[in-house]
This record gives C-alpha cells, sequence and structure tokens, in this order.
C-alpha cells in the first residue's frame, strides 16, 4: 500500500534506506534523505505491505519539471 509520509515514519525509512547502502546509496546521502523528507515530506509516500513499512518514494516539481525522489524499498 502507497500513503502518505508521516512524519513518524522517518526512523524506519531511515533504517531502510540505510540497509540499501552501498548498493543502491551512498553514506553521505543519509543527510540528503533526511533533509529531503523535512524539507519535501508533503510530497513523499511511504510503501507499506502487510501492515510494515517496506520503502518510500517522492516527487518533485520544481520549475514546471516533475522527477521521482528517493524510491527505494527493503533489499
Amino acid at each position: 500500500m502507497l500513503r502518505p509520509f508521516k512524519e513518524e515514519d522517518k526512523e524506519k525509512l531511515l533504517d531502510i534506506f540505510k540497509l540499501n547502502i552501498p548498493t543502491f546509496f551512498a553514506e553521505h546521502e543519509i543527510r540528503d534523505y533526511e533533509n529531503y523528507l523535512t524539507s519535501h515530506g508533503e510530497t513523499y509516500f511511504t510503501v507499506e505491505r502487510n501492515g510494515r513499512i517496506v520503502g518510500g518514494t517522492g516527487y518533485l516539481v520544481k520549475n514546471g519539471t516533475g522527477r521521482i525522489t528517493w524510491i527505494f524499498f527493503h533489499p
């Protein structure tokens, strides 16, 4: 299930994000991701499966151009 991000999702999403280092992300990107959630949480979504958080994804529209942001799942 895809649902809007809630602040209480942040720690679990960060834990899952870290499981994707170094395969998909670099260590220094943890801070970037955390800052993104703080600045753009209204356009971020939490992915749940069987009631458990398993990943996240978002979108950002800037200067008329949209892009998908920070998509990842529990490995």
